[in-house]
């Protein structure tokens, strides 16, 4: 275990996420936290695997579990209240009232027994780790607590076609925060176009763990077909329809390429649905594999076993399943999608392709495939960019000085 950073303050931090895991990689910047000096809470209704939470600053919130017997349910929701009651009669009162606005009694029941977990509990500072997260527990707001949003526009246009929500609302909850967290410019100058006071808004870049994400020791295994990878959201921002093009076309010249796709997160149902359909429409059943759920040894694993990354989002402002990439030695392919350019540089460690450009983004691949020498320069060359600007160390240093100034009311 490391020690706390340099005039680190010991605080409690409460996680709210609407899945679990957020993302893969950022897993792995919670579980720094702790070694920093502080107390962190997840509230997320998937467990975490048994191996995340060794750590005694780090506990789990069980939010909204699904259990299918109403009273089961309804015993939880009491001794919920029981305890809210007995540790902040406050909290608890406030948020009686805000269930009490639903438009019906079993409305309000659903909106405490999702708000009850984290309510008479002691946090310093609230984390929502997407506008859907602070969305959901939008009264929490008031306990008085400082909270800082972790903004991304994937996330928020996800907020209102699910949630059926406003945009004003997302607006709202935005500005309520004492601090917005962004991964980039890009989405720093969008979240200015909200409305956003510019003072508020904090850039603190995407990382990756360069340790346990590697180059093979042994260097990757020849194989006759062209390994092509991804990760992502499955959220149709990820564009996948324009990757399965590319390697469609790279098929038909007789390129043996292999694609395989992971899923981070939790994946959108009709997303799914449509990657496989266009798939099987494409005719790249042998071709194309769509993986779920891997943990991220696994996830390592098949990015040292592949030869490209490739990058086909819509909206991709960072990515750290690219930075992970890159760690491990692969060059990236990818769009032009604003804060990418941050990561990598075109003709350095990656080539990159107009947006939604199938013939561009096969031209790229195929460059590559011919010249292992050229994959082998840019896979160095991204290693070297992660290990410079991009490790977890960086990352947790700045989000620790984000909640400290935070707290301290500096912000």
């Amino acid at each position: 275990m490391s020690n706390p950073l340099p005039g680190s303050l010991t605080f409690t931090l409460l996680v709210v996420t609407s899945a679990w895991p957020p993302d893969p990689f950022a897993v792995q910047a919670i579980k720094e936290l702790p070694d920093a000096g502080i107390d962190v809470s997840v509230a997320c209704r998937k467990r975490p695997d048994e191996d995340w939470l060794p750590h005694p600053r780090l506990r789990w919130v069980s939010a909204q579990p699904r259990y299918n017997w109403l009273p089961v349910r309804l015993f939880r929701l009491g001794w919920l209240m029981i305890r809210a009651a007995a540790s902040a009669p406050g909290d608890l009162r406030l948020l009686v009232s805000h269930a009490r606005q639903g438009r019906s009694h079993l409305e309000s029941l659903r909106v405490l027994y999702r708000l009850l977990p984290v309510t008479g509990r002691r946090w310093d500072l609230i984390y929502f780790n997407g506008v859907s997260a602070a969305l959901d527990y939008l009264p929490l707001f008031d306990l008085g607590r400082p909270v800082v949003i972790n903004y991304e526009e994937f996330n928020a246009d996800a907020a209102v076609s699910d949630l059926g929500v406003t945009l004003e609302s997302v607006h709202a909850a935005l500005r309520r925060a004492s601090a917005i967290h962004c991964a980039s410019e890009t989405i720093s100058q969008k979240a200015v176009g909200l409305g956003l006071e510019p003072a508020k808004i904090r850039i603190i870049r995407p990382a990756v763990d360069h340790i346990f994400f590697h180059p093979p020791e042994e260097g990757r295994a020849p194989s006759k077909e062209f390994r092509v990878i991804t990760a992502g959201p499955c959220v149709w921002a990820g564009g996948f329809e324009f990757a399965l093009l590319a390697i469609r076309r790279l098929t038909d010249q007789g390129i043996p390429a292999r694609f395989d796709i992971i899923c981070s997160g939790d994946a959108d149902w009709h997303e799914r649905e449509r990657i496989l359909y266009t798939i099987r429409d494409l005719e790249l059943d042998d071709r194309v594999r769509l993986h779920e759920g891997w943990p991220l040894k696994e996830v390592r694993n098949h990015l040292q076993q592949s030869d490209v990354f490739l990058i086909s989002s819509l909206q991709e402002n960072t990515s750290c399943a690219a930075l992970a990439a890159m760690a491990c030695g692969l060059p990236v392919v990818t769009n032009d999608c604003g804060g990418i350019l941050k990561m990598v540089t075109d003709g350095v460690e990656g080539l990159i392709v107009p947006a939604r450009d199938p013939e561009a983004m096969a031209g790229a691949l195929a460059v590559l495939r011919e010249d292992a020498g050229l994959r082998f320069r840019m896979g160095r060359a991204g290693r070297q960019r992660v290990e410079s600007s991009f490790t977890l160390s960086q990352q947790v240093e700045q989000l620790v000085s984000l909640y400290q100034r935070v707290l301290s009311g500096a912000e």
